[in-house]
């Protein structure tokens, strides 16, 4: 009911079914009921009046997520470890996040070694290491986190945590793409365009920055700035080639 699969989307009962599981003790419903206060509308019908009770929600997620957390789903250790890293429900606590995303990698999550990963590159709640940052992102990759394969693309493209390696980042960047990673199509149209790891081909370029212009992130706006350019750029150059062609009377 919540996404309307196969029925229509009805999120009041949806909400009302799973906080009645959770009220019975399925993790999964509690997980659910928490991050559906944590992060989606609408807000707790029981804790709405009119006025903002974002705070009050978000604390309520939290004592349900914990809970599912206690339990051992390694879900809810993943999402626990994101409100104590954005202070949702609380106040911000990096070493708490990184705790609880290291208790979901104990499970093989791959949300859990992303964030892992992530923690360890910035230095949050655990000293940073590039090479420590690196094995996270791997491990989330070979589960197909396209975030994951995009942030190891970035490290290999910087040579945070091992060799520069522009061609590696290529092939990364590649599949990260695929995934629909607007940062990993940024990415590979600036490659192609000024030739890093690869031949130039302004064709590609255009074609990654055209890619990317199309979503809804925010970054989109950063590949249609250059998609625009770079149009500009090959129609003027293929302008002056056909008046020179046609100076000299030459034919392709």
């Amino acid at each position: 009911m919540w996404y309307g699969d196969g029925v229509g989307t009805d999120r009041d009962t949806a909400m009302d079914l799973f906080r009645k599981a959770a009220k019975q003790g399925h993790i999964h419903a509690q997980f659910n009921v928490g991050l559906i206060l944590a992060f989606s509308a609408p807000a707790d019908p029981v804790l709405s009046s009119g006025q903002d009770t974002n705070g009050q929600d978000e604390a309520t997620a939290l004592k349900w997520v914990a809970n599912a957390a206690s339990e051992g789903l390694a879900d809810a250790h993943w999402l626990l470890g994101l409100m104590y890293r954005d202070g949702k429900g609380t106040t911000k606590d990096y070493d708490k996040a990184f705790e609880h995303f290291t208790q979901a990698t104990e499970q093989d999550s791959a949300r859990g070694y992303f964030y892992v990963g992530m923690c360890h590159e910035y230095g949050l709640g655990t000293p940073q290491n590039f090479k420590e940052a690196a094995k996270g992102y791997r491990r989330a990759a070979g589960q197909s986190d396209g975030r994951a394969i995009y942030y190891l693309a970035l490290m290999h493209a910087y040579g945070r945590g091992m060799e520069q390696d522009f061609q590696q980042a290529l092939i990364l960047f590649k599949e990260a793409a695929e995934f629909g990673q607007v940062g990993a199509q940024i990415y590979l149209g600036k490659m192609y365009l000024h030739g890093h790891g690869v031949a130039v081909n302004y064709d590609l370029a255009y074609h990654w920055f055209e890619v990317a212009s199309a979503s809804e992130d925010p970054r989109a706006q950063e590949a249609v700035k250059a998609r625009d350019e770079l149009g500009l750029l090959l129609k003027g150059a293929r302008e002056n080639i056909n008046s020179v062609m046609k100076k000299y009377k030459l034919q392709l």
